[in-house]
């Protein structure tokens, strides 16, 4: 079993390489591609924590056979969709005030990583000690 100092260490840092992957996304659906600022955080968003649902299940908080993977399925997907609405709003927030997407997308980032953390600790990858 992981220590929980590790456990938050890794999750810190997939967060951190997540977050990457969602702002390279954002970054090539929003200047490159020319798209919304809705459409191009919908995307990045979505394509981000599909990936994080798998490393997180599978590597941070290693239940690669748990037999609830339906179960933390849903409960991860409500949490990512609260998580998306807040990020959304914190986003057009700071659109609406400096014209651009990325600063808005970091604060929400820190925001919901540290909200997600607890959350997915002790209710969606829960172990039964």
């Amino acid at each position: 079993m992981k220590s929980k100092e590790k456990i938050v260490t890794l999750y810190l840092l997939v967060s951190g390489g997540v977050g990457l992957i969602y702002m390279g996304l954002l970054y090539i659906l929003d200047s490159v591609a020319g798209y919304s600022p809705a459409v191009s955080v919908t995307g990045a968003y979505v394509t981000a924590m599909s990936f994080y649902f798998i490393i997180n299940k599978l590597v941070i908080f290693g239940r690669f056979k748990s037999g609830r993977s339906g179960r933390e399925f849903l409960q991860f997907a409500l949490v990512v969709t609260v998580n998306y609405f807040v990020t959304r709003f914190i986003v057009q927030g700071i659109h609406a005030l400096t014209g651009e997407v990325y600063s808005g997308s970091v604060l929400a980032g820190v925001i919901t990583i540290s909200l997600t953390y607890l959350v997915f600790d002790r209710i969606v990858f829960k172990t039964r000690d």
